[in-house]
């Protein structure tokens, strides 16, 4: 049963990759190929948003999971004045 879930799961692969722009596809191996938790990260948005990289940055999918740990997002000023706020604070 193992072996026939590994075959079938080969096939799911293949065929995304069948479709997968050119440019993701290493990320997309990385991913499956469970070498990089960052790479499955990227790859799951990526086709969230049907590999559109500029859509992860404008998700509005607030609800998912995994949307303050999306990729190529913008660093909030009010996150940067927060935390050169509290460097001012151990500095002193």
């Amino acid at each position: 049963m193992e072996v026939h879930l590994e075959e079938k799961r080969q096939a799911a692969i293949d065929k995304r990759l069948a479709i997968i722009p050119k440019s993701y596809r290493k990320t997309y191996e990385k991913a499956v190929a469970r070498k990089s938790m960052r790479a499955a990260l990227k790859a799951q948005c990526l086709e969230c948003v049907n590999w559109e990289k500029s859509e992860i940055r404008n998700c509005i999918a607030l609800g998912c999971p995994l949307w303050a740990y999306r990729p190529y997002q913008e660093i909030l000023q009010s996150s940067v004045k927060r935390r050169d706020l509290g460097a001012e604070s151990t500095q002193n």
